[in-house]
Formats: structure tokens, C-alpha cells, sequence
């Protein structure tokens, strides 16, 4: 219920929100557990495996029950939100998950019911019986059904995500007094801090413990740090949660921007959240602890929850939990909880499991050396049993539960720079304590083990002292809350299936038990057989009770156990956030070629090449289809003039006296011989042997080269030849830059493409003689420099120019001009497919990271007298395997049927179809070829040689199984003696 007065809410300005389509109001400030919690609601969802009734556990993000959606469009859809951490605002619709049906009325909550046939481990014994057919029909289908913790949006996520780099010399993750203690400290020394913290408001426990500093309450005290903070140069950044740290000083944080904002108030083209990578010189981890349960018959319920929790809806929301609280505790910190509730006028009860205890709270009836020993209450809780000391029950509405406190040493964990790369076991404060941290790593407040404010605030000056902080005079702090460590009891005595550990996954006391039993001792062992930890929320409130049970089963030390191993992020993070900007159409930056805008026009269909937009095919009216399209192309080139675009072609500019050595050992063939004014054909391999790329690359001077990669590895290119320079041969004095932007390119091909290149330079000798293939000719065009290539990737007599980018549109619509005298066509890349299909020549279907030189046919360019990246691994016995597939091309038998890309290649039709069988696989398609009047391929297959000639079989699994019959032939269908392209 609402009290009439306190918290920190602010109840003038009253909000509307739903929870599955039911009104309710909250305030200003509200968090959507503790508005619901003021209305009555006490059952928020249902558990993942047994669904059962499951209410609000915490108050922070550690929450493992109280999970919610968020809108209910098929994009705006947010599952798993926790209930405590989701902000108020007018309007919001919230809805629970994991239920079939009513929330209240759960079809799947007969899991329940067969619970005991249910354990842990059930599905690695169950999922066995019927092989793998009962798998697929049966089991699979059942499981994919239950599965899951909400549901996901269906459609693209319409918010938008920023990415920012934030510098700092000390970054302090956590708000809390401790936090912002060390903050103000080191910001008053001139260093430049960043606080982040989690919550909407930072201050942590100070704003609702009802602890004063200096006077004032915690609240006031916590808004002069801040503005303190911020007047000596310092940030600090709520709802910002660090959720990750890596090596060499970089930390990963999530701002959420916009969620706590009303729809209509949410700017338009805004962030909804920010991921911060943050390059800090130090760190602060004063990142607080969280408090436990312990395991007790029907600790699960609605009604039960921690103790914090309680004390936080009541000081910070005005929302008391229960009428009749009953507070169970390990440690003094239940005393403090059970008087501020009783001052409330609840009728508490406060069961102390230790019989020494001697503290007593005004208004509060104790029973001391007994605990909890079984919860009743199906959607809310009624009554409470107890033993120990002595036996009895209670009326109860709430459940308030203290076994103590882990210090949240998550973040100190995540990185392997460390002299102790786990968390050490102190068995005084029967909890972990962060590593042994480095020189620039510091810690703060309760993450220390520091029980009380006093020490917390001693904790926060030694931090600040290790890095040059200032001094700071200390508040004197009134109202001190109670505290202790806890009496050492993981979970009650007789605690069995019914007493839960992990709230979310219903990882069970006995489930720990019977992970022992049957023999999986190792921490992480027992996390993956029981699922204990592996929610949500990564077993925040769970982990270390399962722990030490399992060492208490185990008859070893808690210390030997061990925890788990803690990994980013600490709480989920959206994957939008991690994208930013880069998704869909903008997942990586569009290029475009000089001449796009005028194959725009004269319509060209654009496809994705790498990172840049090429022409696939030119669409003239009357043609049906893409296919029509691109045949037309292919018979223009081959018949009279094509033209193509190869601006996107990579460019690199070698220059210096080593350029030809670094030549040399980059590629497999020979080049300290290639005179100046040719150009040749070359393939890299990368260090296993494999073919990396290939390309040309032209001698314009003694030192001074240009080469040509292919579109997709332009960039994979010039990081090798960096890497290889670099770190391989530092001595080579030799530079260079990719000049990909600064030239455009196209191609003629065809008959006629050696008069149109005569009258475009009429000065030049462009014959056979004058400019042979693979011949290279610098010059101009209208005082620019121009740069001609004897080349050919279509197998016809073809050229390739190179002019300034600025100045490509202007040369490509001269050249359209010239040429239309022979009928000049531009092709697209479904043509130019198919002409190099026809030819022979691989492109990056053929070369895909799988295959040698000698796969392609290309083996004698591999030069013995010399030494070249890969060369040592390419003479592995592997590569020369007589079973290794090699390319071969194929034709279609029949004229109307297309042989499927990526088909596998078998020498049968009549199976069996699978990997005892088959020969190979196809790698490219053109899907009609006029040289042959059908469609062929190009493919690797066993014994290559062997089956020229024979029919063969394409089948496609992902196609029904279609059976393509083809006949094997050489992959150089076309002009097999080279004839058109050097004559």
C-alpha cells in the first residue's frame, strides 16, 4: 500500500500506465514494481520451468522474476524488462510473460504439478528415447513451444542507437556515497572523473536508509556531491550501467536515453540509449552488493522478497509491502528494515536465526534462533511457518529475507590482467571479495566487504588516497542503520525441492543435491547441469548459495569451490545498442561509382559489390526480366562493343627502390623482371597457403607500380600488405596508399573495342604491335592523366582505362558517344558473370578461402625460385591430395533447366545424396549462356580431369532435392587458346 507521506516520488503529478490492459496510477518518480506493489499487485509473472506464480523479489537489477514486455506493437514489442528498474511514465503499457493463458490461470503451470518428474538434468536423460526422429517431431517442437522468456518483436526495431567514445582519467562505476565520495575527491585533485550509475537517481541505499550526513537526509546529501562533483570539472551519467570491462583500460556502458520519457516527449531522430566505450586511465569499482536469499520451503512466492527491497519501496517510493511483515534475518541488517516498518504502524515479526542475537527494534516482536521454514500463499502469501529454537506459524502478506550481503564483484572479475583472476572467499564475511585489483584499479564501498556507512566512507578515501585524490572531510553520519555479517545458513534445515535458489530458472536446494550425487563437483559443472545462474540475471541473487551448498556436498571449502566465471555484460543489453546506426541500409556506408547517377538514369538495377552499389544489369524497354537483360549485354559484347563500369575495382599505389622485392614476396609469381609499361596477372596467398586474392598490377616506372584487387578484398588487401610490411619486412623501402577514390575505371570489350579506344586517342598506336596484351600506356586525356591497360576479363579483346575521378563521368559519356557507332552496350555484373563464366576466370565464388592454386588451374604460377607469403604452408601434404577438388565447368543437359549455385555435385541420380557420395559442389552460375545455348557453371569436384566429357548430377538440398543433369567439361568454354584476347 501507499503511505499517505514519504519517499521520493513526487505526488503532485500523478501518471497513468497499464499492466496487462488493466488501469493503474503511480507518480512521478515510481518505478513500474513499486506503482504496482502501491495498487495491491502482488503477482507480476511466472517462472521459466515450473511457471509458477512469481512476484516482485527486489528492488534493483538484480531482479530474477518480476520480468515484463514493454508495448505491444510488432516492432515496439520489449521483453524481459525488470520490473524495478523500469521507470514510470504516462501512458506505459506493460504486459507479464511466460504464461498460456490468464497470468493468474497459467495452462503450463501443470509443469508444476509433475515437478518431481522434472529435475535437474531431465533433458539430457529424457531426450535419448526415439533417436533423432523423435527429436525433430516430437521433443523439439515441444521444447521450442515452452521455451523462452517472452516474446520478441517480429519487425524491425524503429528507435534509433548511438555509439560514443568517452575519455576520462578515472572512471567510478556507481553512484552510491562511496562513489561519489572518491569522485568528489579525485575531481578536487584536477583529475578529469566520470561517474556512472545504474539507477535514475544515484545516491544508492542513502536516499532511502533514512542515514543523515552532516544533518541533512540522504537525499539533500547526495544532490551537494553531485553538484560538487560537477563544479571541479567531474560527470556523472544515471541510468548508465557499465556492463563490461576489457583490456588495455577500456570499459563498455549503456546509457538508456529516453525510455523514462512519455512517447509524446521523446524527440524524434534521438537515441533511445548510448553505448559508451569509455578509455580510462583508472578505475573505481564502487559497485555496491546485493543481498541474498536463503533457501527455505516456498521462498519463491508472491510476498517474499529481500529485505533491502522492502526498505527500498518504503524510503524511497512511500510504498509499504505488508499490513503484517515478517522480516527473516541472518545479520543485525533485519533490525533496521523491521523498525522502519513498524514505524509505519505495520504489525511486524522478525525471526532471528541466530539464538545469541541481543538486538531488539521498537514496535517489533523477535523470535531469536529460529528461521523460515516454509512459505504458504499460491498468488500471495498468508502464512509463514518457523522452526529452529521453536516451532510455529504466522500470519503473514510479506516476507522480508536478510542471509546477508555479496559484494558485486562482477566487474572486477572480467579481465585476465590480474594477479588473482577470481574473487576470494572471506569467511569471516561469508561472502567473495573482488580479486587482488592492479595498480590503476581501486575499490569503494560495500564492494569491499565494508558492512557499515562509516566504513564505506573509510573505503572511498583510501580509493581517492591511491589515486592522488584530494583530502576530504568526512560527514559524521546520524541514524546509522544496524549491521553485522550474517550467520552462515545457505538454506534451512530440511530446505528441499520446494526451496529455491534460482527464481527464475527454479533451479531447486535438492537440484544442487542431486548434481553432487551424480558426480559434477566443478562449480561450472553445476551451473550447466542444474541452469543454476544461467537467467537473465546471471544468478545475481543465486549464485553463491548454490556454491556453497555445492561445497557443503561436496565435503570441501567453500574457498575451493570457487564462483563461476563472470563474463560481460553484467545486465542484458539491447543489440541495437551494440549496431548503433549500423543496421539494414546502413550497416555499412553505400559507395558509389562517378558514373552511378548516369546508369541511374539509363537503367541500371544497382546490387550490393562489396561496399559499393554496381550496375547488375541495364533494363531496355520490352525485356521481361533480368535474364533478358543481361543475355542482350552478353551477345553486344561478345558480337560488336561492350562497356563496363570498374571503378570499384581496389587500387593501391606502390612506389620506392623495394617496391618490385615487396612485389615478390607478396605474390606466388615472379615480378622483379616485368618490365616497365606491362602489367601482369598475379594471385596472393595468405600464410595457411590458401589463395587470398588475385588482381593485376602494372609497372609505370622502375619504382613505381599500380595495383588492382578485386572489389570485395580492396580493404582485406591493404591491411595484408600492411601487416606483411610491418611486421615482416620492416627494411624494405617501399610506400603505399590506396587510391581506389582517386580513379574511375570502365572497360571496353568486344571486336570493336580496339577502334573505339583508337578514337577516343587518336594519338596513340593502340595496335596489336603498338600496345600488346598485357601492355600499359600512360598519357592524357584533356590535359588529365589517363592510364591505359591491355587487360581482359571477359575473354574478348578488351581494354581497361583509368582516368581521374573527378573527370570519370565526363571521359565514360565521351566514350558512350564515340562508341555508338559500333552499337557500344553497357553491361552489368550479370553479364560480365556470365562472359568470364564462359572464359574460365575465378572470381571470389571460386575463391573462398578453401582452395590452392592448384584447385583453380593455376599452379605453374607458383614460382619455385623464390620465397612469398604462404609458399611454406602451400607445400603441405594436404594440397596435394589426388582427392582434393579441383574447378571444372558444367553444362546443362537441357535447355530450360538452370543448374542451382551452391548445388552439390554427384556422379548418380540415384543416390544416396549426402557426403559419402558427393564430388564437389558448384561455386558460380550463369543462369543462360548464348556460347552454349543453356546454363553452366563453374564447380570443384574430386578427380576433375577424370570426368570431362561424363554426365554428372546437381542436387539441391535446399531446393527439394532438384536433380540437375550436366555434362563435365574444362572450365575455359570459350576461346580456350586465348585467341580473341591477344590477337
Amino acid at each position: 500500500m501507499r503511505l499517505r507521506e514519504g519517499g521520493l516520488i513526487n505526488r503532485n503529478r500523478p501518471l497513468t500506465f497499464t499492466f496487462d490492459r488493466r488501469v493503474y496510477q503511480g507518480y512521478e518518480g515510481d518505478s513500474l514494481a513499486s506503482a504496482l506493489l502501491a495498487s495491491g499487485v502482488k503477482l507480476f509473472g511466472r517462472s521459466f520451468k515450473y511457471h509458477r506464480p512469481r512476484g516482485v523479489f527486489s528492488a534493483g537489477p538484480e531482479e530474477p522474476s518480476a520480468l515484463v514486455e514493454i508495448d505491444q506493437g510488432k516492432a515496439e514489442r520489449d521483453p524481459n524488462h525488470r520490473a524495478p528498474m523500469v521507470e514510470l511514465y504516462d501512458g506505459l503499457e506493460t504486459f507479464s510473460q511466460n504464461h498460456i493463458g490468464p497470468l493468474g490461470l497459467d495452462l503450463m503451470e501443470a509443469n508444476d504439478l509433475i515437478s518431481r518428474f522434472l529435475p535437474a538434468g531431465f533433458y539430457y536423460k529424457t531426450f535419448f528415447f526415439g533417436g533423432l526422429q523423435a527429436w525433430y517431431r516430437f521433443y523439439e517442437p515441444i521444447i521450442r513451444r515452452a521455451a523462452g522468456l517472452g516474446r520478441p518483436p517480429m519487425e524491425a526495431d524503429p528507435h534509433h542507437y548511438d555509439k560514443i567514445y568517452t575519455f576520462a582519467d578515472t572512471l567510478v562505476v556507481g553512484g552510491g556515497i562511496a562513489g561519489l565520495t572518491t569522485a568528489l575527491s579525485l575531481a578536487r585533485a584536477g583529475q578529469s572523473v566520470l561517474v556512472c550509475d545504474e539507477r535514475d537517481r544515484v545516491g544508492g541505499a542513502a536516499l532511502w536508509q533514512g542515514e543523515r550526513f552532516d544533518g541533512q537526509s540522504g537525499a539533500a546529501y547526495v544532490d551537494h556531491l553531485v553538484a560538487e562533483i560537477e563544479a571541479a570539472g567531474g560527470r556523472v551519467l544515471p541510468r548508465t550501467t557499465v556492463f563490461g570491462v576489457y583490456d588495455g583500460g577500456t570499459y563498455g556502458a549503456l546509457e538508456r536515453c529516453h525510455d523514462h520519457l512519455a512517447k509524446a516527449d521523446r524527440r524524434a531522430h534521438t537515441a533511445r540509449m548510448k553505448y559508451h566505450r569509455i578509455q580510462a586511465d583508472r578505475v573505481v569499482y564502487a559497485t555496491g552488493a546485493i543481498e541474498r536469499s536463503v533457501g527455505f520451503m516456498g521462498n519463491d512466492r508472491p510476498g517474499v522478497m529481500l529485505a533491502s527491497a522492502g526498505h527500498a519501496y518504503l524510503g524511497r517510493y512511500g510504498v509499504r509491502v505488508g499490513q503484517q511483515p515478517t522480516i527473516f534475518t541472518t545479520n543485525d541488517g533485519g533490525y533496521s528494515v523491521a523498525a522502519t516498518l513498524a514505524a509505519t504502524g505495520a504489525d511486524v515479526t522478525l525471526l532471528d536465526a541466530r539464538a545469541d542475537s541481543r538486538l531488539e527494534a521498537e514496535g517489533v516482536r523477535v523470535l531469536r534462533g529460529v528461521h523460515a521454514t516454509k512459505a504458504h500463499g499460491r498468488m500471495g502469501l498468508h502464512r509463514v511457518d518457523y522452526g529452529g529454537a521453536q516451532s510455529g506459524s504466522l500470519t503473514t502478506d510479506a516476507l522480508l529475507v536478510s542471509g546477508g550481503w555479496n559484494p558485486a564483484v562482477h566487474l572486477t572479475s572480467h579481465t585476465n590482467d590480474r594477479r588473482q583472476s577470481k574473487p576470494a572467499y572471506d569467511a569471516d564475511l561469508r561472502a567473495f571479495l573482488p580479486p587482488e585489483l592492479v595498480d590503476s584499479e581501486a575499490a569503494a564501498g560495500s564492494v569491499t566487504g565494508a558492512l557499515g556507512t562509516a566504513d564505506c566512507l573509510a573505503s572511498a578515501a583510501a580509493a581517492a588516497a591511491k589515486f592522488g585524490g584530494a583530502a576530504l572531510d568526512t560527514p559524521a553520519v546520524d541514524e546509522a542503520v544496524a549491521v553485522s555479517a550474517p550467520k552462515e545458513l545457505w538454506a534451512v534445515p530440511g530446505a528441499g525441492k520446494a526451496a529455491f535458489l534460482d527464481l527464475q530458472n527454479d533451479a531447486t536446494v535438492k537440484d544442487v543435491s542431486l548434481a553432487a550425487q551424480e558426480g559434477f563437483r566443478s562449480v561450472e559443472h553445476m551451473k550447466r547441469y542444474t541452469t543454476l545462474g544461467m537467467a537473465t540475471d546471471q544468478g545475481k541473487t543465486s549464485n553463491v548459495n548454490g556454491l556453497a551448498l555445492l561445497a557443503a556436498a561436496t565435503g570441501r571449502e567453500i574457498s575451493a569451490v570457487g564462483t563461476t566465471t563472470f563474463r560481460p555484460p553484467y545486465t542484458p543489453v539491447p543489440m541495437g545498442a551494440f549496431a548503433g546506426h549500423h543496421r539494414q541500409r546502413d550497416y555499412e556506408p553505400f559507395r558509389y561509382s562517378p558514373v552511378y547517377d548516369w546508369a541511374e538514369a539509363n537503367g541500371a538495377t544497382f546490387v550490393e559489390a562489396g561496399l559499393w552499389m554496381r550496375p547488375s544489369w541495364y533494363t531496355q524497354s520490352g525485356e521481361a526480366d533480368w535474364l533478358e537483360s543481361a543475355v542482350r549485354e552478353t551477345r553486344a559484347t561478345r558480337d560488336q562493343l561492350g562497356i563496363t563500369d570498374v571503378s570499384t575495382l581496389g587500387k593501391i599505389d606502390i612506389q620506392g627502390p623495394d617496391a618490385a622485392e615487396f612485389l615478390n614476396r607478396l605474390y606466388t609469381n615472379g615480378w622483379k623482371s616485368l618490365p616497365v609499361g606491362k602489367a601482369r596477372y598475379g594471385l596472393m596467398l595468405r600464410e595457411d597457403g590458401f589463395v587470398f586474392d588475385d588482381g593485376t598490377t602494372s609497372r609505370l616506372a622502375e619504382d613505381h607500380f599500380y595495383m588492382t584487387t578485386t572489389t570485395a578484398k580492396a580493404a582485406a588487401v591493404m591491411a595484408h600488405m600492411e601487416f606483411v610490411h610491418q611486421s615482416a619486412w620492416p627494411d624494405l623501402q617501399v610506400a603505399f596508399a590506396s587510391v581506389t577514390d582517386q580513379w574511375g575505371g570502365l572497360a571496353l570489350a568486344g571486336p570493336k573495342s580496339r577502334d573505339c579506344l583508337a578514337a577516343l586517342f587518336p594519338e596513340l598506336d593502340v595496335s596489336n604491335d603498338g600496345m600488346p596484351f598485357m601492355g600499359v600506356i600512360e598519357t592524357t586525356w584533356k590535359g588529365h592523366t589517363t592510364r591505359l591497360f591491355r587487360i581482359s576479363f571477359s575473354g574478348e579483346l578488351a581494354y581497361e582505362v583509368a582516368v581521374p575521378a573527378d573527370v570519370f563521368d565526363a571521359f565514360w559519356r565521351e566514350a558512350m558517344a564515340v562508341g555508338a557507332q559500333w552499337d557500344i552496350t553497357p553491361y552489368g555484373l550479370e553479364a560480365l558473370n556470365i562472359l568470364r563464366i564462359e572464359k574460365g576466370h575465378v572470381t571470389g565464388g571460386e575463391l573462398d578461402g578453401r582452395v590452392s592454386m592448384d584447385d583453380v588451374g593455376l599452379g605453374k604460377m607458383v614460382s619455385t625460385k623464390k620465397d612469398f607469403v604462404g609458399k611454406a604452408m602451400s607445400g603441405r601434404t594436404a594440397f596435394t591430395d589426388p582427392n582434393r577438388v579441383k574447378m571444372i565447368g558444367l553444362v546443362a543437359t537441357e535447355a530450360d533447366e538452370r543448374i542451382i549455385g551452391g548445388g552439390i555435385v554427384f556422379d548418380s541420380k540415384d543416390g544416396p545424396f549426402d557426403h559419402t557420395t558427393m564430388l564437389g559442389y558448384v561455386t558460380s552460375v550463369g543462369a543462360f549462356s548464348p556460347l552454349k545455348d543453356r546454363s553452366i557453371a563453374l564447380a570443384f569436384i574430386k578427380n576433375a580431369a577424370d570426368y570431362h566429357g561424363k554426365t554428372l548430377y546437381v542436387v539441391s538440398h535446399v531446393h527439394n532435392r532438384a536433380i540437375i543433369e550436366v555434362t563435365a567439361e574444362s572450365p575455359h568454354f570459350y576461346d580456350p587458346k586465348n585467341e580473341k584476347v591477344t590477337g
